[in-house]
């Protein structure tokens, strides 16, 4: 390895020389002991086996898969379910679709708002009965940071709920693949092709500091000059925390109720609220005395006189302490998970999750001794190296003692259990077993596993939360942390410690440092920019954009690792459904559609070849040709596209009736030099334009006129631009429609040539159509066609993936057969 590279990785592990040392001297007065928790599990002989799924949920045996028999047909019927059944008008009154008529596609194509609890639990459902291996591919392309739609809202847990609910013995199986390294990093650029946005020479090619790591995922990647040996250790699908929100709302029985919000993940403790600064403080109807008793807002009482068990009435007699409350709740909690813990799949859940961690954190643990012991002396520093980029961030998500997830579930006790089983935990008794574990020994085990096992961990892995929690600001290494704790957490950084940080911000614009932003959505930048923006006299706020300058080009420089996109132009709908740009963004603002429309049209003018590049359109009531100036940042440009004049309406055919047809024949444009593909970030909330029909001279650069609907007449948009086009001479151009809102309706159906349906803010799907992807795409494509053949797959897909044209199958086929998602088993 370069010494540039090896001084790096020295300067960055400087103060972890020993890792296992405490960080003080201090001795607590207060003691684990003191909690109300009951930390001890109750009997579970299959935590220590490895055959517990077979013991817990056999296969099934001697399945025999029945036909369904053939109903009969009759095509007039079929035509009245498939075409009249299917009709449906978009929020605007224009004609669509209610469904693609594939459940697959519905599922794959929904937007964000669109994939409620019950959707998804209706759409799965119908899409298993089809084809169970497509279904479970959905479900983790779902989750997939990298390779899917990286959704990290509910929809996701619904859907592993739905799996899990009928399906247990697959969820649980194939849990692991949500968190191993399974998606292969692009190869590294050489140096001739380490060539920046800016067109110049990445200066910094070569320094390691584990910028390419993001709070969802533990991997990095080093390469050697002098060995050409390259560390390459892949990327997840999701990151641990998955697993312990999944095992929380199993618990609390929420996990496999299409209805349930989830509450548990997203809210504070009762009567708790979160400051701006995030911070947890108590809300002005419950304050805490000094002495640590409630007092509800207007009264003089120390107590609380709600009801309980000794208070049954609610009345004033016998009122429960905060203690025995506490203790109360406690017990139920625990009477919960003791009751949870006898069903079968719950069991097994549990003990999947436990055994994950355990397994993850004794490899980690393992190589932190070899690195810190009296023999590391003799490794060579690019073993060193290697070794460090080997341990996770698994550490980092494991259950604290005490916190939310081991609070209701008491993971922390089964982790360390099975810790000590293994052999982890040197010097403690052999003899604790979970049938035997007594409270002391519990805190015994539960103690080695935070002081030995977790600390040293968190502490050398350098997670910025570590030293943040003990305001140990100028330890944080900012090349280290991921990109979501810095889009977090920067202001922080900024106020505790400006000098150094800034001056870290400085280096990464200069392109001496790099920094992590690959993962992020772009919609969340642009919110965070149009934030910015409003911040006229906050000292804070340069090097907040700063920041988010340096993290968007990390984005853009991450989708660039893929591909190019040649011949396209971005179609962002900027009406008045889609919401409005302000500076002024609360968090449910930035989620409206405008953001992530204007982001991923941002990011696609980026990414786009000459003579695209840089250029797209916009349409409310009319279309707008939208050039970026390549010298105005992110921040600037959202606020010149914040002062822009948008209309309420959502005047789709605009763009294709109006202008881009009349253009090309007032101009004679040859078929050839026509856009070959258009992407169209929208609601699809089209407006009507029913009344809109082709000049009569298709010569002519006319508008197009109005005539009077017919009775029964029912053609969509999409249809009347092929229409149109034919018409002209010239071919449709691909459209991509893509779903950012969450209205049930779709443009075309499964079957549409030309035309690909996509759902979802990340900008993972561009790959699909980036040049380098598709022939390693259409290879999986092939590979998943015939195993569907041999299977007897679905026909619909099988079908697709044959044919040469795009269509909207196709193109989930395409996102749904990437090789990450071939280790996913249907087992049950």
């Amino acid at each position: 390895m370069a010494g540039s590279t090896a001084q790096t990785f020295t300067k960055s592990y400087a103060h972890c020389v020993d890792p296992f040392k405490p960080l003080s001297t201090h001795v607590s007065e207060s003691s684990p002991s003191n909690t109300s928790q009951i930390i001890t599990l109750p009997s579970i002989p299959e935590l220590h086996d490895p055959n517990f799924l077979d013991i817990l949920l056999p296969p099934p045996e001697n399945v025999i898969k029945v036909p369904t028999p053939t109903a009969p047909t009759n095509a007039l019927m079929t035509a009245l379910r498939e075409d009249f059944g299917n009709r449906a008008l978009t929020e605007n009154q224009s004609p669509a679709y209610a469904s693609t008529l594939n459940s697959s596609l519905d599922f794959f194509s929904a937007g964000p708002a669109q994939l409620t609890g019950p959707l998804v639990h209706t759409l799965l459902s119908a899409s298993w009965e089809k084809d169970p291996d497509l279904t479970l591919r959905l479900i983790f392309y779902l989750r997939s940071i990298h390779d899917g739609r990286g959704e990290k809202s509910d929809s996701f847990l619904h859907a592993y709920g739905w799996l899990y609910k009928h399906h247990p013995r697959t969820a649980i199986a194939n849990l692991q693949n949500l968190v191993d390294p399974i998606i292969d990093r692009p190869a590294k650029k050489s140096k001739g092709d380490g060539v920046t946005a800016s067109g110049k020479q990445d200066a910094n090619e070569n320094e390691e500091e584990w910028t390419d790591i993001s709070s969802e995922t533990a991997v990095a990647d080093a390469e050697q000059d002098d060995g050409k040996k390259d560390i390459r250790l892949g990327y997840a699908h999701g990151y641990y925390k998955d697993l312990l929100n999944i095992l929380l709302l199993a618990a609390l029985g929420e996990l496999t109720n299409p209805d349930s919000s989830f509450s548990v993940l997203h809210n504070d403790r009762p009567g708790y609220t979160r400051s701006k600064k995030g911070k947890a403080h108590i809300g002005a109807s419950q304050r805490r005395s000094r002495k640590g008793q409630v007092r509800t807002h207007g009264s003089s009482m120390d107590v609380d006189t709600s009801t309980s068990p000794r208070n049954p009435a609610g009345g004033t007699y016998a009122p429960e302490t905060p203690a025995e409350k506490k203790a109360r709740e406690a017990k139920q909690r625990y009477d919960t998970l003791v009751s949870k813990l006898g069903s079968p799949a719950f069991r097994a859940l549990y003990i999947a999750v436990a055994r994950i961690f355990a397994s993850k954190l004794a490899q980690d643990i393992g190589t932190l001794l070899r690195l810190t012991c009296s023999d590391a002396s003799n490794l060579s520093e690019n073993d060193k190296i290697e070794l460090k980029f080997q341990i996770s961030l698994a550490a980092k998500w494991a259950p604290s003692l005490g916190a939310s997830h081991d609070r209701h579930t008491n993971i922390a006790t089964a982790i360390a259990s099975i810790l000590h089983g293994q052999g982890f935990m040197s010097g403690l008794p052999a003899e604790y077993t979970p049938s035997t574990l007594s409270a002391a020994d519990a805190e015994t085990i539960r103690g080695y596993y935070r002081r030995w096992i977790m600390a040293p961990l968190r502490r050398y892995t350098l997670i910025p939360e570590t030293f943040m929690s003990e305001g140990n600001w100028s330890r944080v290494v900012y090349g280290r942390v991921p990109a979501g704790s810095m889009k977090m957490h920067k202001s922080e950084f900024a106020r505790h410690d400006n000098e150094r940080f800034t001056e870290y911000i400085k280096d990464v614009v200069a392109g001496k440092r790099k920094i992590a932003g690959g993962t992020l959505l772009p919609h969340e930048l642009l919110s965070e920019a149009m934030v910015v923006s409003g911040k006229l006299d906050d000292p804070i706020a340069n090097v907040e954009k700063m920041v988010i300058e340096s993290q968007w080009k990390a984005l853009v420089d991450k989708v660039r690792e893929s591909g190019t996109l040649d011949n396209c132009l971005a179609v962002c709908d900027v009406s008045g459904s889609m919401g409005f740009l302000s500076s002024r963004v609360t968090k449910n603002a930035a989620q409206q559609p405008i953001y992530p429309a204007v982001a991923l049209s941002l990011l696609l003018a980026q990414l786009a070849r000459p003579p695209f590049a840089n250029t797209f359109i916009t349409f409310s009531a009319t279309p707008q040709l939208f050039t970026l100036d390549p010298s105005l940042d992110l921040v600037a440009t959202a606020e010149k596209m914040g002062q822009a004049a948008w209309g309420m309406n959502t005047d789709f055919l605009a763009v294709f009736l109006d202008l881009l047809l009349p253009l090309a024949i007032k101009h004679k444009i040859k078929k050839e030099d026509m856009i070959k593909r258009l992407f169209v970030f929208s609601d699809m909330q089209f407006d009507d334009a029913r009344l809109k029909i082709p000049p009569v001279n298709p010569g002519s650069s006319g508008h197009y006129e109005i005539q009077e609907p017919v009775l029964g007449d029912w053609i969509t948009d999409h249809q009347r631009i092929v229409q149109a086009y034919k018409e002209a001479g010239y071919d449709v151009p691909e459209l991509v429609y893509w779903n950012l809102g969450g209205y049930g309706t779709t443009p075309v159906l499964e079957s549409q040539e030309g035309c690909s349906l996509i759902g979802g803010f990340s900008p993972n799907m561009l790959k699909l159509f980036m040049e380098e992807d598709e022939e390693v795409l259409r290879k999986s494509m092939e590979e998943m066609r015939l195993q569907q053949n041999e299977a007897g797959g679905s026909k619909a897909e099988a079908e697709a993936t044959a044919t040469s044209g795009m269509n909207p199958v196709e193109t989930m086929m395409k996102a749904l057969t990437k090789k990450s998602f071939d280790v996913l088993k249907v087992l049950d």
